[in-house]
């Protein structure tokens, strides 16, 4: 019988870490036997724990980011549930590593930025850096969730129910890991007032030039 996969995804500030602790407490409380995992490039708050926005903590195990760690762990002592925080800084064998643990009638519990502050899909440690892939978009779509928990955050300038994140700081790399100090969360509206929206190349100029208008219309910022 194949495990059950459980995503929390929303953005950054969103409460999403704060459900995988919660999810583990139960674990806890039940005296059901697991492991709680970490990429080694999230040493934001604690090099070795778990820590929500809110300082809440529970230990983990810190892994490097191509997730092997995981498999060998399991291979020398099985539990009945994993857990891995900030999924989304894995390289793209985590998505290989969690198909197999579910075939093994484990459940699977992670939580995870699913796009960036670019609002494109988040790509993976080892993603191709023009493509962009692979990407959340892979692991969401490739394999079976029986649950997909969306957290809204709720927007720093207007208070309105936030989903995306915003980088209030200039980025000197693709991904950077950050906090308060670095990133906000905003509603649709303020997000467009500050972030452009990206119009395809396939769109003919007529259109293009209607998207544009429609942009002004609202207060969006046009792209350069």
């Amino acid at each position: 019988m194949a495990g059950n996969l459980i995503a929390c995804l929303g953005p950054m500030f969103s409460g999403k870490t704060e459900e995988l602790v919660r999810l583990v407490n139960r674990e806890k409380y039940a005296g059901r036997t697991f492991k709680v995992y970490k990429p080694k490039k999230d040493n934001r708050y604690d090099i070795t724990d778990v820590v929500t926005n809110n300082g809440i903590t529970i230990p983990a195990n810190v892994i490097k980011e191509d997730g092997y760690q995981i498999i060998i762990d399991f291979s020398e002592f099985p539990v009945t549930d994993i857990f891995i925080d900030e999924i989304q800084f894995f390289e793209s064998k985590i998505i290989d590593h969690i198909r197999i643990l579910l075939s093994f009638g484990k459940n699977i519990y992670y939580s995870g930025l699913s796009t960036t502050s670019e609002n494109k899909p988040f790509p993976f440690k080892d993603a191709d850096p023009n493509t962009g892939c692979p990407h959340m978009g892979d692991l969401l779509a490739g394999i079976h969730h029986s649950q997909i928990i969306v957290h809204n955050a709720f927007c720093s300038k207007c208070q309105a129910e936030a989903y995306f994140t915003h980088a209030i700081i200039e980025k000197t790399e693709a991904i950077k890991v950050g906090g308060k100090e670095d990133y906000e969360a905003l509603c649709s509206k303020c997000y467009h007032e500050v972030m452009p929206l990206i119009i395809p190349d396939y769109y003919s100029e007529d259109i293009k030039e209607k998207i544009r208008e429609l942009q002004r219309l609202h207060g969006w910022k046009e792209q350069i």
